[in-house]
């Protein structure tokens, strides 16, 4: 099993930055983990906007 690419625009849970949160604080439907009582919300919303940007923010 690979990573999705977060650098098309095929994204599978939303490209949205919003959508990015929820991702990374809820995870994927298969072998993304949550983050949530992992990492505080500051830290989560900040990856967020780092992985938004590497697809060019769009």
């Amino acid at each position: 099993m690979g990573s999705p690419n977060l650098a098309d625009t095929a994204w599978l849970y939303g490209s949205a930055p919003q959508e990015v949160v929820a991702t990374i604080h809820c995870g994927g439907k298969s072998a993304m983990p949550t983050w949530d009582g992992l990492l505080d919300a500051a830290t989560i919303t900040s990856l967020a906007v780092d992985v938004h940007e590497l697809w060019g923010g769009m």
